[in-house]
């Protein structure tokens, strides 16, 4: 899915969920990486949105730990909202090398989210 996605974009990731969206949800790639947080990390908006609106079991962290509010940088203000509203617990953990929480992550970075 990453090479895939990597090389053709967020349409064939879209496509590539549509197939087995059940199995790919629950899969972990050598990297830590799942589709969900290989999707945020890439600003892959609409597959993001697809995923945490359906009823597909998904992992709530990424690779070193990062949770999935970590990786949104790129990700728009609706994909922020969306976990924020399903997952309020992230905002609070850190991740497992710096220690950081969501909030240090975004100052790092020069955004802020929706709260």
């Amino acid at each position: 899915l990453k090479e895939s996605a990597r090389k053709k974009g967020e349409a064939c990731a879209l496509y590539l969920m549509d197939l087995d969206m059940e199995n790919l949800c629950s899969s972990v790639n050598l990297a830590g990486h799942t589709p969900l947080s290989l999707a945020i990390k890439l600003g892959f908006n609409r597959v993001t949105e697809k995923v945490l609106e359906s009823r597909s079991l998904y992992r709530l962290t990424g690779p070193d730990g990062f949770n999935l509010l970590h990786l949104v940088t790129d990700s728009s203000v609706k994909v922020c909202r969306l976990l924020l509203d399903k997952h309020p617990e992230l905002l609070r953990e850190n991740n497992n090398i710096s220690r950081w929480s969501v909030l240090h992550k975004w100052a790092e970075v020069g955004k802020l989210w929706p709260l």
